[in-house]
């Protein structure tokens, strides 16, 4: 036990534990003044990048956002310029096979037509503009350029003269054209879009023309389609620069004025910037397959008047921190500056031997909590001090007197009658035999007084008692040793197998007939010493197995007080996980296997 008490470190019985040289050199004065001067230091110097990292982030935010939106445009232009083509490209596949069809055809070489051919040409018309006939019109005209069917209102401009606008175009082309126009229909407000048309022939002659009229408000819903993340604004001009449509460019007539042409230009390479009425935009621009192109429009003006006021106001938000935190860092300093000297005094004077001061903190914060836990800490250290020299004492007395009493007088009073019975029978080998052993198992209580043996010593006192029971059961058992030479030396507490080994003969040997056999082995297994005591014998009921090691041993159990009191001095010795495990089935034998150190010095 005194092993024990000098590795726990409570083996001082005159003085009390002395830290210093442990425990940190706590000079509260000098480092809460240089705990002050750095916290201080550090908040007004900070202040400097803090506002710079700020304004960074804001010129940075800004560029990142018009960054975004110089990508966004492009992509949105792009995506628009296609929807419309391809739904330009659409109608001109219509016009193209309708202008070929055989009912068409019929139809104006018949110079009264029925109201049957009427209405199946309705029905075409009404195929290729896809059910739209509340934005599209479809026009029907011989070859004079007359309009001899319609689905919608006819603009002015198809009924003056075919000599020039669409219909020039139309005979001047061989296939469908795309042509930007002005649209004057009766009753309405003047419009511009696309009309697209062709000549219909019968054997080289013209015949007559379809035209399709797609307005402005038809071109504007293909635009919106594209669904733009922001507001953009398009304009559509053909290769005359002739603004087909326009929601970008205020006050221009329908063609583009001389001042946007170069803008334009730009856009079409990559994204250019103008004004417009005083407003800062973007613009960008995607080339039509017949010519002309699409433009998309943003307002950047917003944007840049965004980053302004954040600026300024990011750049007051940190002049009022700055203010804020330089007050704050004073006032925690002083605040926490005061409790840690208080301790750190204290704990200088703990450190010296002297365990009755007490920390005094006045507040009721996380250094008050501190306070109370080394003053806790403190008492309890201090206590536990005291009582445990007494506790462990009182423990190394109890397990001596245990270990002495484990040569029980059963025992002895059964080895005395075999002695007397074998001197009746003049068995002097014998009887000189059990006498010398019973000397050395006799001396062993008293001779072995450390704490730690060697192995060999150990097994010598076991062999002693195994020769004992050999001769007195009659070679009822027989032994099996199995320990590496090497292992002779190894530090093992005192009787720390007998008393296995004793149990396994009481309970294996006398209460099983036949013959048995006890093996018990040895090995190191990494820096563990395992010691297996393994009996055939009648083994152990389960229910009596789950109590064994337990805390309260009932009456018919306290024949294995042995295997508890070796089980707690290993654990006392050693800690975890150190101490014996027992697995016995009833009728089948049982194995004790004890584990504790490898070569464990006393000193």
């Amino acid at each position: 036990m005194r092993m024990f008490l000098r590795r726990s470190g409570i083996g001082r019985s005159a003085e009390q534990p002395n830290l210093n040289g442990r425990a940190a050199d706590c000079r509260a004065p000098h480092r809460a003044g240089v705990f002050r001067r750095l916290l201080v230091n550090f908040l007004c110097i900070g202040l400097v990048p803090i506002t710079v990292l700020a304004i960074l982030a804001i010129v940075y935010s800004t560029r990142v956002s018009l960054s975004s939106i110089k990508t966004s445009l492009l992509a949105n232009t792009e995506l628009a310029g296609s929807l419309l083509d391809a739904e330009l490209q659409k109608y001109q596949t219509g016009i193209d096979q309708f202008r070929e069809d055989e009912e068409l055809t019929s139809f104006l070489l018949t110079k009264d037509p029925s109201d049957e051919q009427i209405t199946q040409l309705n029905q075409k018309l009404y195929l290729i503009m896809a059910g739209r006939t509340d934005q599209l019109r479809m026009h029907v005209a011989g070859p004079d350029g007359t309009i001899i069917l319609s689905t919608g209102g006819v603009p002015e401009e198809y009924l003056a003269t075919n000599a020039w606008g669409v219909f020039r175009e139309m005979r001047s082309s061989g296939g469908v054209i795309r042509y930007a126009s002005s649209y004057t229909v009766k009753g309405e407000s003047p419009d511009t879009g696309i009309t697209i048309g062709a000549r219909v022939q019968n054997g080289g002659a013209t015949i007559g023309y379809v035209l399709l009229d797609i307005p402005k408000s038809a071109i504007g819903d293909v635009l919106d389609s594209a669904g733009a993340k922001f507001a953009v604004k398009y304009l559509v001009l053909d290769s005359h620069d002739f603004l087909v449509y326009n929601d970008v460019l205020a006050n221009q007539s329908v063609f583009l004025s001389p001042d946007y042409r170069g803008v334009l230009q730009q856009a079409g390479e990559s994204v250019g910037s103008y004004e417009n009425d005083g407003e800062s935009m973007m613009i960008s621009a995607f080339p039509l397959s017949g010519g002309g192109c699409v433009a998309a429009s943003v307002s950047v003006e917003l944007l840049v008047r965004s980053g302004s006021r954040l600026a300024i106001l990011v750049s007051a938000l940190v002049l009022c921190i700055a203010v804020l935190l330089v007050w704050l860092s004073r006032s925690m300093a002083k605040r926490i500056v005061k409790p840690i000297e208080t301790i750190c005094e204290a704990m200088s004077v703990i450190e010296q031997g002297n365990w009755d001061r007490l920390v005094t903190v006045d507040s009721d914060d996380e250094f008050a909590t501190m306070a109370h836990g080394i003053n806790h800490m403190v008492a309890q250290l201090n206590e536990q001090f005291r009582t445990n020299l007494e506790r462990q004492d009182r423990l190394r007395l109890a397990e001596y007197k245990n270990l002495q009493a484990q040569i029980s007088p059963h025992f002895l009073s059964n080895t005395l009658e075999s002695i007397k019975w074998l001197a009746r029978l003049h068995k002097d080998d014998e009887i000189q035999t059990i006498v010398e052993k019973l000397g050395i198992l006799l001396k062993s209580g008293m001779v072995f007084k450390k704490d730690m043996i060697e192995l060999g010593d150990e097994l010598n006192v076991v062999k002693s008692y195994l020769t004992i029971q050999q001769i007195r059961y009659e070679d009822k058992f027989s032994v099996l040793l199995s320990v590496p030479e090497e292992l002779l030396g190894c530090k093992v507490p005192n009787l720390v197998i007998q008393p296995i080994v004793e149990n396994a003969i009481v309970h294996g040997v006398e209460r099983k007939r036949g013959h048995i056999t006890l093996a018990i082995r040895a090995e190191r297994i990494e820096d563990t010493l395992v010691v297996t005591i393994m009996d055939d014998g009648a083994g152990i009921p389960a229910d009596r197995l789950n109590r064994i090691l337990g805390d309260d041993l009932p009456g018919a159990d306290r024949e294995s007080i042995g295997l508890r009191n070796v089980h707690n001095r290993l654990k006392l010795y050693f800690g975890e996980p150190y101490g014996i495990r027992i697995e016995s089935k009833e009728g089948s034998g049982t194995t004790v296997t004890v584990r504790m150190p490898y070569r464990f010095d006393e000193n």
